[in-house]
């Protein structure tokens, strides 16, 4: 088992060269994110007894340094020869010498393979073997931070104005600043034909590129993208996997210091996964507590416990005009699941029946509302979905999987109220969906989850939320009296449903655990 020593020294070294970089007028990313490769690889192995520290984390870095700013000057030599004079022939230049160094098709869900410390291993090899791939943040980390290097040792000028944008499951580079269409440079594909282009505008307008809203980073804000973006999974199953505790550790410490010290770096992505560490970090708590015979104890964590993940929810979500979905999918996950633990895990006797339907019932409503007309649902009507967007299928599938699981719960514990404002925040997520899917048509699979709700809601309180629920979507509008007698086939040939159960079984991104 690692000793905390190790931990911080591991620690110390990377809050020292992010300060460093933070401080300079001229940051790179290089250092950090080969010294985050460097750490994350052995420490998420599938073998324990292969967990271990690096020796000498510095020298180590230095030498993988070195590596890349020798491949960076070939890039250069590169360029002077070819006499290839703009910023976007340039980067095109860079991504196809990094994709020569990779093998096999381009594989966005690899493991481990986003970092710049997972392709310099490649640069110090003597003989190129074996599978060698980078998911797509690895590949734009790498060329972003290449850039970096040709800008400030090789008076590459022009690329000064060259950022990161990044989305909720994608990322790529643009010459942009306020991160226009235009500017957009896609060098993720392992085509390398369509490397260096402008993202398509019928993409632009899906999820995957976050409806051309994708936060725009320089050096400094793409510090704490490399940083969100350290994955501590062990084992990558959706329900039963495991996380590093090295790695989780060294994420939440690194995110705490920019969220108390430099919320100036920080964007919605990586407030939730600061949210979720915490919450795995209460977790644990919790599950402490019920241990001991001590009810007052419990509540405290039960409540008050919670706050600061609630707070840092929230701020993720904002005013309500920003483009990101996971904010709103995060916290509800976080919420419903919350109740859910709450009528079947958390001892009765100890806490009350009155008390445990109390605070479930308001996590519930917390979680839910997150996904109304005016919160997550305005959010992905703002979006048309598009090829690439799966992943987005997958979450909304996975979270209502979990929806439907706390509501049933709650109705088995006696306390569910099946109030009418549920229906008519249902109803609102229900308007999103045909708004994102363009016309109407939504997944046969979804209309039958909220069904299951909806079946939980009294006839009375599903006839007054479908008159109080604020939608727009034409299907839906002619649908509204259908609610009230809640016959599911008729309801399904409404909606005209749409055959997608072939996108991933609703295998949203796992929540993190021990």
């Amino acid at each position: 088992m690692p000793t905390p020593s190790e931990r911080q020294e591991a620690l110390g070294f990377l809050m020292r060269h992010l300060k460093s970089e933070l401080a300079s007028d001229r940051p790179h990313i290089a250092r950090v994110s080969i010294a985050l490769g460097l750490l994350e690889i052995p420490l998420t192995s599938k073998r324990e007894d292969e967990r271990i520290w690096p020796e000498n984390l510095e020298a180590e870095v230095e030498k993988h340094y070195k590596a890349f700013r020798e491949f960076v000057k070939g890039v250069h030599q590169e360029c002077e020869k070819k006499n290839i004079e703009t910023a976007r022939e340039k980067i095109k230049l860079l991504a196809n010498s990094v994709w020569a160094k990779l093998t096999g098709v381009f594989s966005k869900d690899v493991l481990h393979a986003q970092h710049l410390g997972c392709f310099t291993p490649f640069l110090l090899m003597d003989k190129l073997r074996g599978r060698r791939q980078l998911d797509c943040a690895g590949v734009v980390t790498t060329v972003f931070a290449a850039s970096k290097i040709l800008e400030s040792d090789f008076d590459h000028a022009d690329l000064n104005q060259l950022c990161m944008q990044v989305s909720e499951d994608h990322c790529w580079l643009t010459l942009d600043r306020s991160g226009g269409r235009l500017g957009s440079i896609e060098i993720t594909t392992d085509r390398a034909e369509k490397r260096g282009l402008v993202v398509d505008e019928s993409a632009w307008k899906g999820w995957l590129y976050c409806a051309g809203h994708g936060t725009v980073m320089d050096a400094k804000k793409a510090l704490a993208a490399i940083v969100t973006s350290i994955n501590p999974s062990i084992v990558d199953r959706p329900v039963n996997g495991i996380d590093s505790e090295d790695m989780q550790f060294l994420q939440c410490k690194i995110l705490g210091w920019m969220d108390e010290h430099r919320q100036d770096l920080t964007y919605p992505n990586s407030v939730c996964t600061l949210a979720d560490l915490y919450e795995v970090a209460w977790q644990d708590s919790v599950d402490k507590a019920i241990l001991t015979p001590n009810g007052k104890d419990l509540k405290v964590f039960l409540r008050e416990g919670r706050e600061t993940i609630e707070a840092l929810f929230q701020r993720a979500m904002g005013n309500g005009k920003q483009a990101f979905w996971y904010p709103f999918s995060y916290h509800a996950g976080s919420a419903v699941r919350f109740s859910k633990f709450l009528v079947e895990k958390c001892p009765v006797d100890i806490l009350g029946k009155e008390y445990l339907v109390e605070i479930a019932l308001s996590a519930l409503d917390v979680g839910w509302t997150a996904l109304g007309g005016g919160r997550g649902g305005g959010v992905l009507k703002t979006y048309r979905f598009a090829s690439g967007d799966e992943q987005l299928y997958k979450d909304i599938e996975g979270l209502l999987e979990e929806c439907v699981k706390a509501f049933e719960a709650l109705q088995k514990f006696g306390g569910f109220d099946g109030g009418s404002h549920w229906m008519k925040t249902m109803l609102e997520f229900l308007d999103a969906w045909c708004h994102l899917f363009d016309g109407g048509s939504v997944p046969s699979k979804w209309i039958t989850m909220i069904i299951k709700i909806a079946k939980l809601i009294p006839q009375e309180h599903r006839e007054k939320g479908a008159r109080q629920a604020q939608v727009a979507s034409p299907a839906l509008q002619k649908s509204l009296t259908l609610w009230g007698s809640l016959r599911p086939s008729t309801i399904h040939q409404a909606f005209e449903v749409l055959q997608l159960d072939d996108q991933g079984e609703g295998r949203r991104k796992r929540r993190r655990q021990r």
